[in-house]
C-alpha cells in the first residue's frame, strides 16, 4: 500500500507527463483518438504550461524526467528482488521435491495443453506490441518531432532522466 505522500506525488508525475507529452503531441479532439478526452480534461494546465518561458519548460521537464526515472528505477529493482526471491524459493521447493507433479490423467494434460497454447499466444501478442513501441525507428521519430517541437522540454526531461539516473 502506497503511503498517502507517495500517492499524491505519483498521480502528480502522472500529472506533469501528460501535461508535457500533449504540449509535445497536440492531440486532436476526435472521439475516435483517446488524447481528445484526456486533452479536454489537462487543457488549462496545458495553457499555464505553454505561457512558461523556456527555461520554465526546461525546469517542469527535468523535473518531470527526474522523478519519472527515480520511480522507474526503484520499480525496477522492486522487480528484479522478487525474482530473485522468487527463482530461489521455487529451487528450495523443487529440491524438497514439493513441484515434482505426480502423472496426470489425459483430460488434464488436454487441459494443460490448451493453456499452455494460451499462454504462448498471449506471450507472443505481448512481444510484438513491445516490439512495436520499443522499435527504434519509432523512438527516434518521436524524439525528433518532440525536439521540433518543444526543444526546451525534450531537453529538460533528458537532462532530468539522466540525473535520476546518475544520483540514483
Amino acid at each position: 500500500m502506497m503511503k498517502p505522500s507517495s500517492l499524491r506525488r505519483f498521480f502528480f508525475l502522472i500529472a506533469c507527463a501528460l501535461i508535457v507529452t500533449l504540449g509535445i503531441t497536440k492531440a486532436d479532439d476526435s472521439s475516435n483518438n483517446p488524447w481528445g478526452i484526456v486533452l479536454s480534461a489537462v487543457e488549462p494546465f496545458q495553457e499555464k504550461y505553454s505561457a512558461l518561458p523556456p527555461k520554465g519548460k526546461l525546469a517542469s521537464g527535468a523535473f518531470v524526467g527526474y522523478v519519472g526515472s527515480r520511480l522507474t528505477v526503484r520499480a525496477v529493482v522492486s522487480a528484479i528482488k522478487i525474482s530473485g526471491a522468487a527463482y530461489i524459493a521455487s529451487e528450495v521447493l523443487d529440491y524438497t521435491g514439493y513441484l515434482r507433479l505426480p502423472e496426470l490423467s489425459s483430460e488434464t494434460e488436454e487441459a494443460l495443453e490448451k493453456v499452455k497454447i494460451a499462454a504462448k499466444r498471449f506471450v507472443n501478442q505481448w512481444r510484438i506490441q513491445v516490439r512495436h513501441y520499443l522499435n527504434p525507428d519509432n523512438i527516434k521519430a518521436y524524439i525528433k518531432k518532440a525536439l521540433e517541437t518543444d526543444s526546451m522540454t525534450t531537453m529538460g526531461l533528458a537532462l532530468g532522466a539522466f540525473l535520476g539516473f546518475l544520483l540514483g
